[in-house]
């Protein structure tokens, strides 16, 4: 499995993809059908492994960034080990070691949990600041 396959699957899942709902706020001149404020998808077109961006970073399996968080230098990944997708996790970027996992999830709907209650937070805090 290559960063492209891992990018259909996704795309294949797209009727139950919170990615394709409008969000409460279109930001950072993205298409607003692709955004759980704070995150966006990384596209197919884009893709990145996280182990080239920081070669030497903790994780020894191949990490697919599949998201990114606008606000924080954070990356939801696939971890890949020789074409097999073991778990997804978010990482933080630019630490001392390249990036640090801050999160493990076994399925994308844990992702995806994480994902939604983080736009929840993040919907709170721009109530309260407007």
């Amino acid at each position: 499995m290559n960063f492209r396959a891992v990018h259909i699957i996704l795309e294949r899942m797209t009727h139950l993809d919170p990615f394709n709902q409008a969000s409460v706020r279109a930001t950072i001149d993205r298409n607003p059908d692709e955004i759980i404020d704070p995150w966006y998808r990384i596209h197919e077109n884009e893709p990145r492994s996280l182990n080239e961006m920081f070669p030497g970073g903790p994780c020894l399996n191949t990490l697919v960034s599949i998201a990114r968080r606008h606000d924080r230098d954070e990356y939801a990944c696939a971890e890949l080990k020789q074409g097999l997708l073991l778990r997804f996790v978010v990482a933080h970027t630019w630490t001392d070691s390249g990036y640090t996992i801050i999160s493990e999830h076994d399925n994308v709907w844990s992702l995806y949990r994480k994902m939604v209650e983080d736009a929840q937070e993040w919907a709170r805090i721009v109530t309260e600041t407007t």
